[in-house]
């Protein structure tokens, strides 16, 4: 299973890369909304799951979510500099799983676990 970060700061990539990396998981980065976009649908859905920067250069992550979710059935989780800046309904309403801080990686492992999981007992069920 892959994971795909979106976002624009080049030291996060490698902290994710780099810390996912750890647990066997294999992170593919891009840079921009469009640059994740242009991905083939076959090769978007290689993504199990799918971690978006709120701000990027040329949209939201908001945005993106809105153009991606529909074709996608990925997990999604927004990450920012502050976190949490979505509520509850905004979440839900975007259909995102997750909202965190960059720099939590301990909340961002656990939600990807959690899914994981879940995945994994619905192969085997």
């Amino acid at each position: 299973m892959e994971l795909a970060l979106i976002d624009d700061d080049t030291l996060y990539q490698r902290v994710f890369q780099d810390f996912f990396e750890l647990y066997g998981i294999k992170v593919e980065c891009f840079s921009c909304g469009e640059e994740f976009i242009k991905t083939t649908p076959s090769e978007a859905m290689k993504f199990g799951f799918i971690i978006i920067d709120h701000t990027l250069l040329d949209m939201s992550g908001a945005q993106l979510v809105k153009l991606i979710k529909p074709a996608l059935e990925s997990e999604i989780a927004l990450i920012s500099t502050y976190g949490n800046a979505l509520t509850t309904p905004e979440k839900k309403g975007l259909g995102v799983s997750g909202d965190f801080r960059k720099t939590d990686l301990k909340s961002i492992q656990n939600w990807f676990e959690y899914f994981k999981n879940q995945v994994e007992s619905k192969i085997i069920n």
